[in-house]
């Protein structure tokens, strides 16, 4: 972690603290992805629920997204703000090694 914080891949949820043992959202799982692809995207997600999308989030998800690295709920939700299960993060990383 402290490599990747040295990198500016991940940072805490504060000054002082880092949140270890705390759950993802899945807005933050997209934002480190695409913080280590090191690009970002014009287009427009297609997700429903893109307002919902925190704005430091946008431009991962709808890089993500048109990469086909991330995928939506049903519904064609993105759920930007729920938790990233285990099986969630290890297919996003699956895809982004891909």
């Amino acid at each position: 972690m402290a490599s990747a914080h040295a990198k500016g891949f991940v940072n805490g949820i504060s000054d002082t603290e880092f949140g270890k043992g705390a759950s993802i959202r899945r807005e933050d799982a997209a934002v480190i992805l695409a913080r280590i692809a090191g690009e970002k995207s014009s287009a427009l997600s297609n997700f429903k629920d893109t307002y919902n999308i925190s704005d430091y989030a946008k431009d991962a998800v709808k890089k993500l997204r048109n990469d086909g690295i991330i995928y939506g709920k049903l519904g064609n939700l993105f759920d930007p703000l729920g938790t990233a299960s285990r099986a969630e993060t290890a297919a996003m990383i699956h895809r982004f090694a891909s």
